[in-house]
């Protein structure tokens, strides 16, 4: 009995984890970014592996964010995000697209 609802319990600690992901897309020029309560640094790295981009954050800065940014240029999407916390956004332009490399 003791097993059956340990095993229901982890299911549902499971199931509740998977849906809090922060839901990126990256359709250039534009980025989605959704997110109810999510750490930020989850967030930066799922930024990171849909953009695949390499983001660097302090340790120690990890607030909860929520956002519904649709459809926006990355340097909107990321203001929008990042509020007012400092940080630096760098690209380099190539062909096929901009190669963007950031540091927060």
């Amino acid at each position: 009995m003791k097993t059956g609802l340990a095993l229901q319990i982890a299911s549902l600690l499971f199931v509740s984890t998977i849906s809090m992901a922060a839901t990126v897309d990256y359709q250039h020029p534009d980025l989605t970014i959704v997110a109810k309560e999510e750490p930020l640094d989850s967030v930066l790295k799922s930024l990171g592996k849909e953009m695949r981009i390499y983001i660097t954050a302090p340790t120690g800065i990890n607030t909860l964010v929520s956002c519904d940014i649709q459809h926006r240029p990355v340097k909107q999407a990321f203001k929008t995000l990042l509020g007012d916390m400092s940080y630096s956004l760098e690209w380099e332009e190539k062909t096929g697209g901009p190669d963007y490399s950031g540091w927060w």
